[in-house]
């Protein structure tokens, strides 16, 4: 990049931080205006992928708990079909929309005749939102405009395994610039927050990662013989986002369950694999349909139909995965993790400590002696698994209810307080 563009690059974002912040001190004087009117409070969640819901679960739970005292609503955005050379076009069915009606939470349809839906309607006070990543949003959604409707939340929607350009990726400049309140998944992500700058006036906090308040954990080995196994593969085929695996174990994969029916395997592809291969050309749509065939054909192998991972990991016995936020979540419900990825570059503190306690997969034969393994009862990481776990989560997670804490502070709300009661409650 020029000088030039690079000074421009920084004045943009010097302006976006002066705008944001200025938008924040208006919005925050609205807030508590409203709560001394007693007015419930506005909270907005952005919605795409309904995969990463559960990353903001416990904490639409805790604030529906209020009642009367917020009002809530989810914003469901259809996925965009691709973000190459552009930012493409939308799905015509949203995804979102379907998820939480099915499931019966009351969301908004982002788009609807000819038109993207106004979140300033819904004068929020509170905006969390999903992903960081602009190409795959609206203009009318981008990170700027919503920091000029309400105050923009955001809470990351995996947990973080490497630093280095994962982090930039994630914390970018858009996100930085416009966001008044980020919550990191762990330590490393918050010290790389607070060291970018413009960060000084926003609200950075280090409670955790809130998909762990979801997941039980064992206190002892769990007995039950291995057969189901959960396969993860990533979205990427190169070393910069993250080498997947799906396209080198795919067919060793399904040979050994196709000879081995007593034992299953659940696939779940991260869901912007296949049209990503598709569209780099590492899969043509005929190999992409002969995998589909072959998959629905087999007796013990399926894809998950699950939109929440949850379910299946409570199925599976373990997984096998490359390198994925999954791992964090996984690896909590103490079940084996076959690792295929040899090494993590730069890897986070907690990375380096789940490694010791990974079945690490270089190659097929690897991977075929690891299964074999399991299935024979030899998990020898067991005790080393169950002692990490004992280490993270330091008695129950609460970090949902501990997010919804510092919102509510934010906005000043000794009532909303008194009705959250979080004090008293947080050591049930």
């Amino acid at each position: 990049m020029s000088k030039v563009k690079e000074l421009v690059k920084k004045s943009l974002g010097y302006v976006q931080r002066r705008i944001a912040s200025r938008n924040v001190t208006k919005f925050q004087k609205r807030t508590r205006k409203r709560v001394q009117r007693k007015e419930a409070l506005s909270i907005v969640f952005l919605i795409q992928f309904p995969e990463m819901w559960n990353s903001y679960k416990t904490i639409y739970e805790h604030f529906s708990a209020l009642g009367n005292e917020v009002s809530l609503y989810i914003l469901a955005v259809p996925k965009r079909v691709s973000v190459e050379n552009g930012y493409g076009t939308f799905c015509e069915r949203n995804e979102a929309f379907d998820f939480f009606k099915k499931n019966g939470i009351s969301a908004i349809d982002a788009y609807g005749n000819g038109s993207w839906f106004p979140i300033k309607n819904l004068t929020p006070d509170y905006i969390f939102v999903q992903r960081p990543y602009e190409a795959h949003m609206p203009k009318e959604y981008s990170l700027y405009r919503l920091s000029k409707a309400g105050t923009v939340c955001y809470v990351p929607y995996g947990g973080r395994m490497t630093k280095g350009i994962h982090l930039s990726l994630e914390f970018n400049h858009a996100l930085l610039n416009n966001a008044y309140m980020i919550f990191a998944d762990c330590t490393d992500s918050y010290n790389y927050i607070l060291n970018n700058p413009g960060v000084k006036k926003r609200k950075v906090f280090d409670i955790g990662y809130p998909r762990f308040d979801l997941i039980e954990s064992p206190d002892r080995k769990i007995e039950k013989p291995v057969q189901t196994f959960l396969w993860t593969p990533r979205w990427a085929y190169d070393q910069v986002t993250g080498y997947g695996h799906f396209l080198d174990y795919f067919e060793c994969l399904m040979l050994y369950f196709e000879t081995h029916k007593d034992f299953r395997l659940i696939i779940r592809p991260h869901p912007l694999m296949f049209p990503n291969f598709i569209q780099k050309g590492l899969l043509s749509n005929e190999e992409y349909q002969g995998i589909q065939k072959r998959v629905t054909e087999a007796i013990n192998v399926s894809f998950d139909e699950n939109a929440d991972y949850l379910i299946t990991f409570k199925e599976s016995d373990a997984l096998i995965s490359d390198g994925s936020s999954l791992l964090l979540e996984y690896f909590v419900t103490g079940k084996p993790i076959l690792c295929c990825m040899s090494c993590f570059e730069d890897p986070t503190e907690i990375t380096q400590r789940l490694q010791e306690c990974f079945y690490t997969i270089s190659n097929a034969d690897q991977l075929m002696e690891a299964i074999v393994h399991i299935t024979e009862n030899d998990d020898y990481r067991v005790e080393q698994r169950i002692a990490l776990i004992k280490k993270i989560k330091h008695g129950s997670f609460q970090i949902g209810r501990a997010i919804v804490k510092e919102i509510l502070e934010d906005a000043t709300a000794e009532k909303i307080m008194e009705a959250y009661d979080y004090e008293r409650s947080k050591g049930d």
